[in-house]
């Protein structure tokens, strides 16, 4: 009981003095902006097994599924070892970051992968709970095994019968079967399953079993890349033009191109934590900023395409396929 009142007192009362100040502050709270949801919403949207289901492969993403099903391994030995429950109990909150995520998808929000890195400590630290058990080491290398030893056959059935790329192979789906197996041999005749465990986790990162897992934050990351030579053209042209003035811009789609810029972030007026004169700018541009940034499907872009009377004051300065450059005419 008094275990419980500390934590409450450590974690609650500075959680609610920092968003308390927030509110204060700015008259707005990330938890409000949850749960009024998204205008636009994402397909998880008030679908909750589903906003479960796309977090559970946005996990096994970031993590690499060798990992994950290690994880899952402890959390289910976790359940079932019910003598070393309460002093283990605290180690279960490594996980609320999941809750967020799925409580994110739910209120149709877009939780990108690479959020879930928060995670990373619960998959390594639930994982290593395998290693507890003489019992447990042994079912798990043998799970692990059979799941590597499955997936090839797997992927290829779907690729063919349900003409998806879902579970389409990586570039570890024949060796690391061949890998687990020898692993699983020295672990039996050695009585070295750490170790066995530990080479499948790694090879498994290395080497995955599937395309999707194979360097995804890495290629999310770079999605985009196709409009990096506009987005270098928009900065090269605010560099040589630019007056002075304020600048409106989506901070949510170009957040890479203010910090790139080379302009002092206060030169631009955004609408992440800077809400007061972002909804000043709204309501009559001409008194606030002397530019408009605007990436095609951004707020800023749909407010353009809302009321063309908006940037009446406005003329376009650069234009490109995805970008377009507002420069106040006095």
């Amino acid at each position: 009981m008094k275990a419980g009142i500390v934590f409450v007192t450590t974690f609650g009362v500075p959680a609610a003095a920092h968003f308390g100040y927030i509110f204060f502050r700015l008259g707005d709270s990330f938890f409000r902006r949850v749960a009024e949801g998204n205008p636009a919403p994402y397909f998880t949207y008030k679908r909750p097994f589903l906003s479960a289901f796309y977090h559970l492969g946005e996990l096994f993403q970031m993590s690499a599924l060798v990992p994950l099903l290690l994880a899952a391994a402890g959390l289910l030995l976790f359940s079932i070892q019910r003598g070393g429950w309460k002093r283990r109990a605290p180690i279960l909150l490594l996980w609320l970051p999941s809750l967020i995520n799925i409580m994110a998808l739910y209120w149709g929000l877009v939780y990108r992968l690479r959020y879930s890195v928060l995670l990373l400590p619960a998959v390594a630290i639930f994982g290593s709970l395998v290693i507890t058990s003489a019992r447990g080491k042994r079912s798990a290398l043998l799970i692990l095994l059979i799941a590597v030893s499955v997936l090839p056959g797997l992927s290829w059935f779907v690729s063919r019968a349900a003409q998806s790329d879902t579970l389409a192979p990586g570039p570890g789906a024949i060796l690391l079967p061949l890998a687990a197996l020898v692993l699983f041999m020295l672990a039996r005749a050695k009585d070295l399953y750490e170790w066995a465990l530990l080479g499948l986790c790694i090879l498994g990162l290395q080497l995955p079993p599937l395309a999707r897992e194979n360097r995804p934050i890495l290629v999310e990351t770079l999605e985009h890349g196709f409009i990096e030579p506009e987005r270098h053209e928009v900065m090269q042209y605010l560099q040589q033009n630019y007056d002075g003035k304020r600048i409106l811009i989506d901070m949510g789609k170009l957040a890479p191109l203010v910090y790139d810029s080379g302009l002092p972030v206060k030169e631009f007026v955004y609408n992440e934590g800077g809400e007061t004169s972002w909804y000043r700018a709204l309501k009559n541009p001409e008194q606030e900023v002397g530019w408009l940034c605007a990436q095609k499907g951004d707020a800023v872009a749909q407010q353009l395409q809302v009321d063309p009377r908006w940037a009446a004051g406005y003329s376009l300065a650069l234009k490109t396929d995805y970008f377009s450059v507002y420069r106040l005419r006095r």
